[in-house]
């Protein structure tokens, strides 16, 4: 099978790292440029004859080269062989590739997951759960990005919420499960997740945590209490709340004056 996709330029050399990329951009480090930008980049570095050898490279990349993925399944360079496992080709063997990035790819198809649900790196079990498979064994996961993953499906949410790991608890929160329970939760991420929810405000606006604080005042929660809050981004979003401007427009901190002024521009036109 032949397939015409973009060569990608990384640390400086142009290799046969492969990535097909649909709004027509090219990989030069770790960014992506249009032939635009990588010119720009291009000439910023280099000059003369070294910027016109990789302007013609470049050039060269965006034409689109054409690559046999037949060869490519057995490339020494990971990325291409993931690149090539991206394709949808090669699964069956792709499957049992040496680098988990591989086996990560093969798992984004959807293919193999009854093998792959059983893997050893936990970032190839993870991309299982994202495709809702084996959900019922990954919930009992012993790495935590897993069984977030599972609660991002929404599966078992009565048991991830009492998780040890913060990161579950959150992805649960996100699901709007148990907030209940979790507007107590000891990690402040956890309860800004609640509070973003806009559930149990009235416990929340008195939060140990100034950015928990900050998601009651953009809930409009408890205005009268956060205006004379210690952290000064509180006071601020009150003030782009449109209260109590007339006290926040004399406030200590600029940024707090300067939002207030803007505020009551807008309220006087």
């Amino acid at each position: 099978m032949k397939v015409k996709l973009h060569m990608a330029i990384g640390c400086g050399k142009f290799n046969r790292v492969i990535h097909l990329r649909t709004d027509g951009r090219i990989k030069i480090g770790c960014r992506h440029y249009t032939r635009e930008e990588a010119v720009a980049a291009i000439l910023e570095k280099y000059i003369g004859d070294a910027a016109d050898e990789y302007i013609a490279k470049v050039d060269e990349a965006f034409e689109g080269c054409e690559y046999d993925l037949d060869a490519l399944v057995n490339d020494t360079n990971w990325e291409v062989r993931a690149a090539v496992a991206m394709q949808g080709y090669a699964l069956d063997v792709l499957v049992n590739d040496t680098h988990w990035r591989v086996r990560t790819a093969v798992a984004q198809q959807g293919h193999a997951l009854d093998v792959l649900v059983n893997d050893p790196d936990s970032s190839v079990r993870t991309a299982v759960a994202q495709q809702g498979y084996g959900l019922d064994v990954l919930v009992k996961d012993l790495d935590s990005d897993v069984r977030a993953a599972v609660a991002q499906q929404g599966y078992a949410l009565d048991q991830l919420v009492k998780d040890t790991y913060w990161t579950v608890r959150l992805a649960v929160a996100r699901q709007g499960y148990g907030l209940d329970q979790l507007v107590n939760d000891p990690d402040s991420d956890v309860r800004y997740a609640v509070a973003r929810q806009g559930y149990g405000l009235e416990v929340l606006v008195k939060d140990p945590n100034c950015e928990v604080r900050y998601a009651v005042a953009m809930q409009g929660y408890g205005l009268n209490i956060l205006v004379n809050d210690t952290h000064w981004t509180i006071r601020r979003e009150v003030a782009k709340q449109g209260y109590a401007l007339d006290q926040l427009v004399n406030d200590a901190d600029r940024d707090v004056r300067n939002a207030a002024k803007i505020k009551l521009e807008e309220l006087q036109q």
